[in-house]
Order: structure tokens, then C-alpha cells, then sequence
């Protein structure tokens, strides 16, 4: 997670279906609270993960980003399978112009 910069993890079914995520964040607090390291992210990822959809355009997508203060959020298509991940970086022109 943290060589490749991306700070998410998605937990997907077979068929792509977002079930949930697991930020750096939620690895730090299960290992301040104790955490056994073999127990399985279903047990501490978020299930209700902020999302956005593919038909959703860059200025919705930043408001979203800017509202909930994620910087990665998956790309859900309409039936909730994951095709990809939008992240703060990509946003800078809105912010820096």
C-alpha cells in the first residue's frame, strides 16, 4: 500500500463488486488497538466507503473529494463494480489556477 502511494485497499467478490475498503488509517488504529495481525480485513474495513460513479463528471468528483475529505475514492460503474480510483492529485488545477 504505501509503494505504490495508493492508501486504499479495495475488498472486492469475484465479479468486481466493492464490499469495502481498508485505509492505511484503519491498519494504524487496529494495530494501536491491539489488532491480531491474521484477522481478516472483513473484520475492520469500512463497508460504507465513500464512492462515486463513472458518470459522474471532475467538478462533482472534486466536490465530493473536497466534502469528505478523501483524497482516494473508488470509481463504481452502475451495478458497483469497481473500474477505478480517482485521487486528489488529479484535482490540483482546481485549486492551484
Amino acid at each position: 500500500m504505501t509503494d505504490a502511494g495508493q492508501r486504499i485497499i479495495l475488498v472486492c467478490d469475484r465479479h468486481r463488486v466493492l464490499e469495502g475498503v481498508v485505509t492505511d488509517y484503519d491498519i494504524r488504529v487496529s494495530i494501536l488497538n491491539h489488532v491480531d495481525m491474521a484477522t481478516p480485513a472483513s473484520e475492520f474495513m469500512n463497508r460504507t466507503p465513500v464512492t462515486i460513479m463513472s458518470n459522474m463528471g471532475e467538478h462533482e468528483i472534486f466536490n465530493v473529494m473536497e466534502r469528505t475529505g478523501c483524497q482516494v475514492i473508488p470509481v463504481l460503474d452502475p451495478v458497483n463494480r469497481v473500474i477505478g480510483l480517482r485521487r486528489i492529485e488529479e484535482f490540483a488545477h482546481f485549486v492551484d489556477g
